[in-house]
């Protein structure tokens, strides 16, 4: 009713709330950092930053990385020692290297605002930005630098996350393959979401998780409002290569109003990148 009464209420309380989700976000990188930065020593596990002649020393830890759940989750992931595929065999003696990633003990999930909703930024494969809704992850090396592809002929850039429980890492199984809906993994959608019997963690879709330079967070409520017929946390990834040929969804995240004049500034998506050296977050409130 007071919203009703006083529309100004309701701007500052989606105002708030993307505040609230955008500092927990800042508050799990700085987070990831500490932990992926202290000191810690593998014996056999390969390092997507140390050179081939080296991996197989007692330094090969590969650090902790922020993996976002279509549950609206935030989980800090660290890179485990033993981690096998579905067929028993170390990941880390695998050509590219591969790193399996595990929850860290004693460590609550961040939940995010139930009306907020996150997309992941990620390199093309030629000079894109390609948009995923999650799960997708922010990742972090032992000296706290972003790792977001592929170290050339030596490790992928990817984490792979136990989603299913098994300890097994089926590491072919990614969002291309599974035949992956968002939607039927997000418990505020649907019941049939299954849950890990022991510890009660939502299970994951697929287990080959792609790393992001950045996360838009949005407003759910207003984006349906805008046009309840669209939701960009459910569509397919999509790639940016110029304004002309935007979706209505990306024209929408980008900070426009698709229509007569599609560049026109909002503020109900908020754009954060991650710098590559230092983690810092950069807000980016009206991408140009």
């Amino acid at each position: 009713m007071a919203s009703i009464l006083f529309p100004g209420i309701a701007s500052l309380r989606r105002f708030s709330r993307g505040r609230a989700g955008e500092n927990a976000i800042i508050t799990g990188v700085i987070a990831a950092r500490a932990y992926a930065t202290r000191t810690r020593n593998f014996v056999q596990d390969l390092d997507p930053s140390t050179p081939a002649t080296t991996e197989l020393s007692n330094d090969g830890y590969s650090g902790v990385a922020l993996l976002f759940t279509p549950a609206n989750e935030i989980r800090l992931v660290e890179n485990v020692e033993f981690a096998v595929d579905g067929n028993s065999n170390p990941l880390e003696l695998k050509n590219p290297v591969q790193n399996g990633y595990d929850d860290i003990p004693d460590r609550d999930y961040i939940v995010l605002p139930s009306n907020m909703g996150v997309m992941g930024i990620r390199r093309g494969s030629t000079a894109t930005t390609v948009l995923i809704p999650p799960p997708f992850a922010v990742r972090f090396d032992e000296d706290g630098r972003l790792i977001s592809r592929a170290s050339a002929g030596v490790a992928d850039g990817s984490v792979y996350y136990d989603g299913d429980y098994n300890g097994k890492y089926e590491v072919t199984l990614d969002r291309s393959s599974s035949g992956y809906i968002p939607r039927n993994w997000d418990p505020e959608f649907t019941s049939g979401v299954p849950r890990n019997a022991v510890n009660q963690r939502w299970h994951l879709p697929f287990e080959k998780i792609e790393t992001v330079i950045g996360v838009i967070a949005y407003d759910k409520a207003q984006f349906v409002t805008w046009d309840p017929t669209l939701d960009p946390q459910y569509d397919v990834p999509d790639s940016i290569t110029s304004v002309n040929s935007l979706s209505n969804e990306l024209v929408w995240l980008l900070g426009g109003d698709p229509g007569s004049n599609p560049m026109r500034k909002h503020r109900f998506a908020n754009w954060m990148f991650f710098s590559r050296y230092s983690g810092t977050v950069m807000r980016e409130d009206d991408v140009q």
